[in-house]
């Protein structure tokens, strides 16, 4: 019963939840920035920090925005394969 009735009317939503779960895992800057600030030797280094540090450590901005287009790229393609992969679009109440 679980599976073919509860599973898939909670589709739509539990694409949701991974979707936003997937781009919060991405946003950890504020944490690396306060405790660690990337050291040691870039151990604790996230995209969101290395971009920062280009732009405004560096003074590297295009460098930065291209890296900020990069991770919007990445985070489009696994967003449209999560919502692929779980039939996201498609509603199983007809």
């Amino acid at each position: 019963m679980f599976r073919r009735i509860t599973l898939p009317l909670l589709r739509p939503i539990l694409a949701l939840v991974l979707v936003v779960s997937l781009i919060g895992s991405f946003q950890i800057f504020d944490t690396v920035a306060v405790t660690t600030k990337g050291d040691p030797v870039g151990a604790t280094r996230v995209i969101y920090y290395y971009i920062y540090q280009q732009a405004f450590t560096y003074f590297h901005m295009g460098y930065a925005a291209a890296a900020a287009m990069v991770l919007v790229v990445i985070l489009g393609v696994l967003t449209a394969v999560q919502m692929r992969l779980l039939r996201a679009s498609r509603s199983d109440l007809t």
